[in-house]
């Protein structure tokens, strides 16, 4: 075994460590737009859920090289508004492009040829293609780290999914959901098949 301290790696290699060992992270794949209407779509894979009472979960989102907020930190803040998209292996390859270095008023899934289409209660618009959706409002915002990091934690304010997906007490079935991971480096992993512990 080799112990590799944190203060001695620097940001970079501290980065792909962790990216190695989170693995496999869910993606959201957000959907924002700016005061002015433009709509962005970018995935983020240091995200997570964060209670239940109400329903909150947390994305991280990275500042571009010279210290500018990304386009979905910057529409968030002014609209305080996202929807997040469940990612399955099916997008794997619109997950990838969409992630490119777009101008603020290019939308990606117009140029992705994604169809795009009304959310149920907040502005951002949704993915057609996407069948489980996450319609959400900025609960908070923290900076940080040393980019420093927009941390946005959101509230979910409707899940938005084919009502064929649950089952007979209301809970999503599991069976149902194709979902794709991040791992490290540039690579994704397909959520093939199903554990439950032993006893």
């Amino acid at each position: 075994m080799i112990t590799l301290y944190a203060a001695e790696l620097g940001p970079s290699r501290n980065y792909h460590m962790l990216i190695s060992a989170l693995v496999p992270r869910p993606i959201a794949w957000v959907s924002s737009c700016g005061k002015t209407g433009e709509n962005n779509l970018a995935p983020f894979s240091f995200y997570g859920g964060i209670c239940g009472d109400p329903p909150l979960i947390g994305v991280g989102i990275a500042r571009q090289k010279d210290g500018r907020r990304k386009d979905t930190a910057e529409n968030i803040l002014q609209t305080e508004e996202l929807v997040i998209h469940l990612a399955e292996v099916r997008h794997l390859d619109s997950i990838a492009a969409s992630a490119g270095n777009f101008p603020p008023e290019v939308s990606e899934a117009e140029i992705l040829g994604l169809k795009l289409v009304h959310s149920q209660v907040v502005a951002p618009m949704s993915l057609d293609c996407a069948p489980f959706r996450l319609e959400c409002r900025l609960h908070k915002h923290l900076e940080l780290g040393n980019g420093p990091v927009d941390y946005l934690i959101a509230e979910v304010l409707a899940f938005v999914l084919p009502e064929a997906w649950l089952d007979q007490k209301a809970r999503v079935k599991q069976s149902e959901i194709n979902a794709l991971g991040r791992m490290g480096g540039n690579l994704y992993v397909p959520v093939e098949r199903f554990m439950e512990p032993r006893g």
